[in-house]
Parts: structure tokens; C-alpha cells; sequence
């Protein structure tokens, strides 16, 4: 019987066909067999060259089915890349699986074992409305079905962003992928934030402007949080605080990993409000939270060692992790990545740095900002 198997290439350079050729060519040998699916994350620079590129996933590739989109920045094995050119790519053979993909609408296939989400951000049809309006439709017809993805990022002009398959460039701000039979996916979402003050419910908002928490101005209960931190954390807190909005209220103590993170973008000082990137509710549990490395990284260690415990290692992964977390979070490139590796052993990895990343908390998914969300693929267990 025919065994699952991938491959990855992480290349690092502007659009240069021999480069690409050869890297394509080895993705080919090491997966022994023509891939079902090439996922492939590009910069920018390289929306001029797709019909290169993917006449060469064709030609030299054997590619069939290809899907991807513009990206800040690169994962491979062990390695990461931000704001330069260059791509990676992961080659999947899985001979017993049913692919299929789909542009525009999204398709929640209730029997799949998985799916993988990229929208565009700067298309109308894209905005954040639409992208919850595509989860709940996930959460309601395709139950705990593991949905992991991202929002693409690029830049900085709209035409840098961009999704495509094996036919072009599309017009559609959406793609997925089910995955149905023969694959196990395991989804990972690691925060990279830890809650400070206390756990309080929001008690008056107007869409995304939390206007009071617990009854009192909410610019104001952030003022008392930070002015609580001890003298080291308000060092670390500037520039790095942000808004939990917990994702299930089940929960008898509030920690990392618990809550969707939403950036502050904005106070109104005389009525005391915050605007946050996206709507709330009153009735939500909201507790600020301080991005924080050694946080980041401990959660991500607790993640992955939880899912080799109980399913070993995976014969591919692909991440999408937000655009603030690689040097702007560590001081360093490749944390996450290396993370991966150290944990779960060397196996071919591809990803994306995007805008927000999607995956599931508890079973439900989510859109979430400044977080690490991977799909992991195991054997199907017979």
C-alpha cells in the first residue's frame, strides 16, 4: 500500500528559475512518487513571475494541484525568513486522500479530515465579517473539524497581495483545501501573550469600541493595569499590550492560550473607550495581555510536546504564524521554527507569515492575531 509522504524546500532569493528548477527537482526525488498538492508560500516579488513558477511546479514538479499565496515571510526546516524574497514549498503525496479545492465560497466538508484557509485582506468580500461568517458556517456544518489558516500578507500595495493555484492568479479572497480519508490533521495554536490584571466582563461596547469594563471606563481599567506591573513588566509592556477576549467562558482560571488576541488600535481619552481590531460583546470575559518571548515559546513547547505524546511525528506540517512573531518577538530569526524541529524531530515543514491566523481553540475555530497556528499531518490510523 501506498504510504503518505512530503517534502519542503525553503529557497531564499528573488525569482531565479534555475534556483527554483533545482529546488523543485529535489522536492520531486525526496517524495518518490508525484505530488496530490504543492502549497506554496511567495514574497511579493514574485506576483510578476507565477506563470513561471508554476509552469515549473508543473513541468519539473509533476504538479497537478498547486495553491498559495503572497507572504511577508517564509517557514522551512528550522529556518524562517521575513521581509526578503524568496518561497517554500511543500509537496504532498497522499494516495489515499481526497483533495479538494475550492475559490470564493468557502466549502465546509463535514466528512473531511481537515482544511486549510487563505484569504485576501484587501478585497471587500474579505473583510472581517465575512471571515467570521465563513467560521461560524465551519463551527455549525463541519463540527471539531480542524480548520487551520491565515490571513496572507505581502505588500505594501494591494496588488502584492495575492492567492493562486495551478490555473493563475485568482480574483476570489478565498481559497480552502478539505482533505477527506487517509490523513490525520492536528491543529496547533500557541499565543504568545500572558494575562495581566484580572479577568473583568465587558459591560458596554459599540461594535468594536469597548466603551465600559465592569462598569467603569475601560481606558481607565487599563491605566490600573499597567500601573499594578511590577517595574520590569512596564519596561516590556510598552508597545505590547493588547485585549483577551476569552474564547469559551467555561473556564475557572484564566491563562494563556484562553483568549483571542486583539490588538488595541486605538482611546478615546474623553469618553475612557478602547477600539479594538475587531467587534465585542458585552457579557465577554476581557483581561489585557503583554506579548512576551519566553511566554511564546513555552506555550509553543507545551503544544507540540502534548501532540508527540499522543500521536508521535508528523510526516509534514504546515504553520502560518502572525507577522510579529519572529525578530520583532524573539531578537532573533528562526525560534519557531527551530522549536518545531527540537520538539517534534526533522520533518518537511512550509508556512506563512500572515496577517491573522485562523485555527481552532477547544474545538471551535477562531481568527486570531499575533499567534502561531499549524496543521501537523499524521498516517491515518486503520
Amino acid at each position: 500500500m501506498k504510504r503518505n509522504a512530503s517534502a519542503s524546500c525553503l529557497i531564499l532569493s528573488p525569482f531565479d528559475e534555475a534556483t527554483i528548477t533545482q529546488g523543485v527537482t529535489d522536492c520531486l526525488e525526496k517524495l518518490e512518487a508525484n505530488p496530490d498538492l504543492v502549497i506554496a508560500a511567495v514574497s511579493s516579488d514574485y506576483g510578476d513571475h507565477l506563470d513561471d513558477l508554476i509552469e515549473i511546479l508543473q513541468i519539473y514538479g509533476h504538479a497537478t494541484r498547486i495553491a498559495g499565496g503572497s507572504a511577508s515571510g517564509h517557514f522551512g526546516v528550522g529556518r524562517t525568513s521575513e521581509n526578503a524574497s524568496g518561497l517554500s514549498l511543500l509537496f504532498l503525496s497522499l494516495p489515499r486522500t481526497q483533495i479538494a479545492i475550492s475559490t470564493g465560497d468557502v466549502e465546509s466538508h463535514i466528512a473531511a479530515a481537515g482544511h486549510l484557509v487563505l484569504y485576501n485582506p484587501v478585497a471587500a468580500e474579505a473583510a472581517p465579517a465575512k471571515i467570521e461568517s465563513d467560521l461560524r458556517s465551519f463551527n455549525t456544518e463541519a463540527n471539531r473539524v480542524p480548520v487551520i489558516g491565515g490571513v496572507i500578507s505581502g505588500g505594501p500595495d494591494e496588488e502584492d497581495l495575492f492567492l493562486f493555484t495551478q490555473n493563475g492568479r485568482l480574483k476570489s479572497t478565498s481559497l480552502s483545501i478539505a482533505f477527506t480519508g487517509g490523513v490525520r490533521i492536528i491543529p496547533v495554536v500557541s499565543q504568545s501573550c500572558k494575562p495581566i490584571g484580572e479577568p473583568l466582563v465587558v459591560t458596554e461596547v459599540d461594535e468594536n469600541e469597548v466603551i465600559s469594563i465592569a462598569r467603569r471606563k475601560a481606558f481607565s481599567v487599563l491605566e490600573e493595569t499597567f500601573e499594578r506591573l511590577d517595574w520590569s513588566d512596564r519596561i516590556q509592556a510598552d508597545g505590547n499590550i493588547f485585549a483577551g477576549i476569552a474564547a469559551t467562558e467555561s473556564v475557572d482560571n484564566f491563562e494563556t492560550g484562553h483568549f483571542l488576541i486583539r490588538p488595541i488600535i486605538g482611546a478615546d481619552l474623553a469618553d475612557g473607550r478602547l477600539k479594538l481590531s475587531s467587534p465585542a460583546r458585552a457579557g465577554q470575559t476581557i483581561q489585557f495581555q503583554m506579548r512576551d518571548p519566553a511566554i511564546a515559546e513555552a506555550d509553543l513547547r507545551l503544544h507540540l510536546g502534548k501532540v508527540k505524546e499522543e500521536h508521535g511525528e508528523p510526516f509534514a506540517g504546515l504553520l502560518f504564524g502572525g507577522r510579529s512573531r519572529g525578530v520583532q518577538l524573539y531578537g532573533e530569526p528562526d525560534r519557531d521554527a527551530v522549536t518545531f524541529r527540537d520538539e517534534l524531530g526533522e520533518f518537511p515543514l512550509a508556512g506563512f507569515f500572515t496577517h491573522q491566523e485562523i485555527g481552532p481553540i477547544g474545538g471551535t475555530v477562531f481568527r486570531h492575531d499575533h499567534s502561531l497556528c499549524g496543521a501537523l499531518c499524521f498516517d491515518e490510523i486503520v
